[in-house]
């Protein structure tokens, strides 16, 4: 939807908090992920998110977000995609939040509150995480897709990623300890 300033937001996922607040996940103009947090009649949280926005921006530009969960701890988990170093390239992305919206720090091996994986597929394109979901020991499971470039046009495989609780690629998931499956090559 347009905004009074001109700019587009549009939420691509909801969840629930364990007391019952709405979390959605979209895009805020120009290719900005972000997270909103409502109270169960509607108004916005200001208790999540930075100055009292009720919101957190994931990524300034270049970020699409795809899906949003909250784990048993109350943290918040979220998959969708930014821009690798080299454009049109796209990384599969995930991202954690305490439940007051700041990044989990002791998530991701860089300690920012998110993990980036990209060419699972072999290629050097676009990586996205679609959907993602906790596995009974507490594991994340991310589904999306990878593309290879390749004449005419890219070839796009589905994969499903795992992560131990702490952001690493689970080795114990996939052959050779990468953590991730190419769908497409089991066929």
């Amino acid at each position: 939807k347009p905004t009074a300033a001109g700019t587009w937001e549009q939420g691509a996922s909801v969840a629930l908090d364990s007391a019952g607040r709405i979390l959605v996940g979209g895009t805020k103009g120009t290719a900005r992920a972000v997270i909103w947090r409502f109270r169960q009649d509607g108004t916005s949280d200001s208790t999540f998110g930075p100055n009292g926005q009720g919101f957190v921006a994931l990524a300034e530009k270049g970020a699409s977000l795809s899906d949003v969960l909250v784990d048993s701890a109350g943290r918040v988990l979220v998959t969708g995609s930014v821009d690798g170093q080299i454009f049109p390239r796209r990384d599969m992305a995930l991202w954690r939040l305490n439940s007051d919206g700041t990044p989990d720090l002791a998530f991701g091996s860089a300690m920012q509150g998110f993990v980036t994986h990209r060419n699972a597929a072999g290629g050097n394109h676009v990586d996205h995480g679609s959907s993602l979901s906790l596995d009974a020991q507490g594991r994340i499971v991310v589904a999306g897709k990878s593309d290879k470039v390749g004449p005419p046009i890219p070839d796009s495989q589905t994969v499903v990623w795992r992560f131990k609780s702490n952001g690493a690629l689970d080795g114990t998931f996939g052959s050779n300890g990468q953590g991730f499956v190419v769908v497409g090559n089991l066929l």
